[in-house]
């Protein structure tokens, strides 16, 4: 079970990553 907050955590780690590669 994944809490909001996890997957909110999740979803702000991928898009710093997308914008570090960037």
């Amino acid at each position: 079970m994944i809490d909001d907050a996890m997957q909110v955590q999740i979803d702000e780690a991928v898009f710093l990553r997308l914008l570090l590669h960037v």
